[in-house]
Order: C-alpha cells, then structure tokens, then sequence
C-alpha cells in the first residue's frame, strides 16, 4: 500500500517501506512549503534578506530551529550544476560551509569543474566576518564571485571569473523539493551553466545541512538522473549506515524511509590511507529500488583537520542501472561525499 503522504517528512513507521511508495506530487510540494521557512541568505551588503522579486522557484533551505542555530553550529549549502547530454557530461558543485562562533562565522567556499571526466578546482577559500543573526546565510568574497540570492533564499545565479572564464550556474525552475530527516534540504532546479560564452543545459540540486557543534560532518548524496524523465535523490539520514530516498518518475514521486547503501569495492586514497568506496548498490529490501552504480571520474580533497587521518571532501561522477519499481533505468549523475570528521 503507499505511504500516506502525512508520514513523508516524519520518522519511517514500524514495518519498513510500502511496496508501492507513490504520493501525489502536489500534495507533497504543499506540505513541505508549509514545512520549509525561509533561508536568509545574503549578498555582498550583509546577512539580511537580499532585494529580489518572487518566482515559481519556491524557498530556499529551511531556516535552522533554535535547537541548531546555536553559537558553535556548522552549516553546509552544496550548489551543484549537472549536464549529460549524449556522453558530455559538466559538472560544478560549489560548496559553502559556514561555522558559527562566539567570535563569528568562518567561512569557506569551494568550487570544482568536471568536464569529461576530468576534474579542476576554481575555487578554495576561507575567510571569517563578524557575527551574525543568519550565520548559514552564504556570502561571495571578492571580485572573483558573484552571488545572486532572492527572495527567501533562492539562489538565482552563482558566477566565477579568475582563472578560467566566465562560469555562472542559473538555477530556474523548480522540478522538485524534498526534506531529510535531520532536517536537511534538497531542492531540485532545471538549470543553466555558461563557461567561455558557452551555455549548457542540465540541472542544479541546492543541498543544505546544518551540524550542531561543528564536529561531524553533514549528510552525504547521491543524484542521479535517466531516461523517463527519472530523478532519483539518496542522502544519509539520522543514524550510522541509515539512508533515505526520493524519486520523481514522470509525474510520480515516490519516497523510500530506509535504503541501504553497500560499498562493494574500495580504493586507497593519498598516503594517509583512506579507504574509499569505489562502487555502490542500492537496496530499498521490498524489491521497489535496487541499483548498482560506479564512478565515471572523481575529484577528492583532504579539508583540514587534527591527526593522522584528514577530514576528505569526495566528488564522484557516476554512472550505472536501477531498478525503479520494477522499470529498468540507465542512469548517471553525482554523489557528494563526506568523511572522516
């Protein structure tokens, strides 16, 4: 039977996932507007709400509770522009990570380029500005980045000149919206990208996540895209090797409260020794999603951090089949993944 639409942003119910987890996409969409507060991200002038006119985008990451905006918690924002059209495939994650203290807010920036399986960073920075009553708020630094934020916290534009030329990320309309758990974020756009006065067309997810205290590290996620039109979101949830998933089929959206996510092979990475997964199934356990995928390509950054094995910032560029209730689909797309904290 489905999940009933009011269990979608609760706990999983005692007995695991339906067998047939469609809901009506509208219903979900206005369940989680009322759900979802308004993010204040800000532009260059400070952490207020930035001027900018409303549009069918919807709100930006929810607001943190009381309970997690507190003085020493961190906040993660991932803007990530995927095309992959006929095999040439783009991808520009930018990640912002905001940590909240006494003193201020420690902010970093981070930007990477994926064409064609090859991977290069645009952008490494980290600098602190004094505190503020919206520390998850993202900001640009210099004349290097241009941040366009809206009403609500809708990102409409994320630009970079130094280096290479010209890249900006568009994120447009919304194709969907989806809450974790811990009360992370994912908001699905169709999008466009622009590197060298060239423009490409794909998708953008905007991914937040707040962490209380600074010391862990915020939800991993995989995107992945196919033929259909299939979307297909799994992030890690609350509790160790937990994952939930959300799929948007044509106009079907479907939600799965516990997916289990194996490694099957592994690589070492750096001289640290890091042990990290090179291929992954998938595996709802009621037949509805399985899937085995395996990166095409990977960018990976060690981020800091005290003793022998350094906090690791992972992008894969990933391709491989699932199995969504019962349809057979070819996808690809990225998974952002976080370890070692």
């Amino acid at each position: 039977m489905p999940i009933p639409v009011a269990s979608l942003c609760g706990a999983p119910r005692a007995g695991g996932a339906a067998a047939s987890p469609r809901c009506s996409r509208g219903i979900v969409h206005r369940l989680l507007a009322l759900a979802l507060g308004a993010s204040a991200c800000a532009g260059p002038g400070g952490d207020e709400h930035p001027p900018g006119g409303g549009d069918s985008a919807g709100t930006g990451p929810a607001v943190p509770n009381s309970a997690t905006a507190g003085a020493e918690s961190t906040y993660y924002r991932t803007v990530a522009f995927l095309s992959m059209v006929n095999r040439q495939t783009m991808i520009v994650p930018w990640d912002f990570e905001n940590r909240s203290t006494s003193e201020g807010v420690e902010r970093t920036l981070r930007g990477w380029l994926g064409r064609g399986g090859r991977w290069s960073q645009f952008a490494d920075e980290e600098w602190s500005t004094p505190p503020s009553r919206s520390p998850w708020g993202i900001l640009p630094r210099g004349e290097e980045a241009r941040l366009i934020v809206g009403d609500g916290g809708v990102v409409r534009e994320l630009y970079y000149r130094q280096g290479i030329r010209d890249l900006s990320v568009r994120p447009g309309a919304l194709i969907a919206e989806w809450r974790g758990s811990g009360g992370d974020t994912y908001r699905l756009h169709r999008a466009r990208a622009r590197l060298a006065e060239v423009e490409y067309l794909g998708v953008a997810i905007d991914a937040f996540a707040t962490v209380p205290g600074g010391q862990s590290h915020p939800p991993g996620w995989l995107l992945l895209v196919g033929d259909g039109p299939l979307y297909l979101l799994v992030a890690e949830s609350k509790g160790a090797g937990s994952h939930r998933a959300w799929a948007l089929k044509g106009d079907d959206e479907m939600l799965w409260p516990a997916v289990a996510i194996s490694w099957t092979e592994t690589a070492t990475y750096g001289s640290v020794g890091l042990e990290v997964p090179v291929s992954w199934t998938l595996d709802s356990g009621d037949g509805t999603l399985v899937g085995e995928i395996e990166p095409v390509a990977s960018q990976l950054q060690a981020v800091g951090g005290e003793g022998g094995v350094l906090p690791e910032l992972g992008g894969f560029e990933v391709e491989g089949e699932v199995r969504v209730d019962g349809a057979e689909v070819r996808v690809r797309g990225f998974l952002r993944r976080f370890a070692g904290r």
